[in-house]
This record gives C-alpha cells, structure tokens and sequence, in this order.
C-alpha cells in the first residue's frame, strides 16, 4: 500500500507538468484510454456483467462512487 501510494503521488506530480499545448492527438488518446480503464478498475465496472464463481466472493463499490 505504501509503495502505491509513493507511485499515486509521483504520477500526480508528473501530471502536473504535462502542457496541453505539447500533448499530440496519440498522447491524449492514451491518457484519455488509461484514464477510462482506470476509472473502470477502481469504480468496478469492468467487472459487474461478470457473474461470481461458486464459492467466489464478490464485492464491489461501484454504488459508493454514483454521483461522484
């Protein structure tokens, strides 16, 4: 946890020095694609049309984060 939070914060300082201006249509189509499968990772959509395995445990916190 520790070690994803040092990469949280490094990644938020390296967004902070893009300049849009500099930023080419294949370079915002990636953090735009990144930024979607992340958003889906944390929010757990990618994962809601899949059904548990017998025995599996299930969760997800997508309803926490409606109306965000």
């Amino acid at each position: 946890m520790e070690m994803l939070n040092g990469f949280d914060e490094l990644v938020a300082k390296r967004i902070k020095t893009l300049k849009p201006e500099e930023l080419n249509a294949d370079g915002a189509m990636d953090l735009l694609e990144r930024s979607a499968k992340l958003d889906s990772f944390i929010t757990g959509a990618d994962k809601e049309k899949e059904k548990p395995v017998q025995g599996e445990l299930a969760i997800t916190f997508a309803d926490s984060f409606q109306g965000l």
